[in-house]
């Protein structure tokens, strides 16, 4: 039985914006520059943003991937996304990828857009990738969006059935 979680980022300061610490919650959060394919650089936890659900903070950024520090696999059920606001009121069209990987090679794939009902958000979507060690969030735009309440569910690799 898979024990789910919300990642809210609101634990993470009081401040405007913070960078999302090591470690936060399991994980290793580190950006992805989608326009030159790069990982690189901080991830921040940001007051506000149209993804915003609770609390005070969301992660606002072009693209962030998500790897567990210790051994085991994840599972992310759903989470709130948005483009940011002036992307949205200009109609343009973000894509917002979601992609798995177990052991570096890519199992999951999924599309979030007009057509599969996020139409620039906020929206929360059901994303349903299971038994992997790292995700990568991005936009296909060069324009920022926010996450917010993700929920997920970790398995260590010493817990049955990892």
């Amino acid at each position: 039985m898979l024990n789910y979680k919300t990642i809210t980022f609101d634990d993470i300061t009081t401040q405007t914006s913070a960078v999302i610490p090591d470690g936060y919650e399991g994980f290793t959060w580190i950006a992805y520059d989608p326009l030159n394919n790069t990982y690189g650089g901080d991830v921040y936890a940001a007051t506000g943003g149209r993804a915003l659900t609770s609390g005070t903070h969301s992660v606002k950024g072009l693209g962030f991937k998500m790897t567990l520090k210790e051994p085991g696999i994840f599972y992310v059920k759903s989470a709130v996304l948005a483009a940011d606001s002036g992307f949205a009121e200009g109609g343009a069209n973000m894509d917002v990828t979601v992609i798995g990987r177990l052991d570096n090679v890519d199992i999951f794939s999924k599309l979030f857009n007009s057509s599969t009902g996020y139409n620039q958000g906020p929206a929360e979507v059901e994303i349903n990738c299971n038994g992997v060690d790292e995700v990568v969030i991005y936009a296909s735009a060069i324009e920022t969006f926010d996450v917010d309440n993700i929920v997920l569910a970790i398995r260590k690799a010493t817990e049955e059935g990892c």
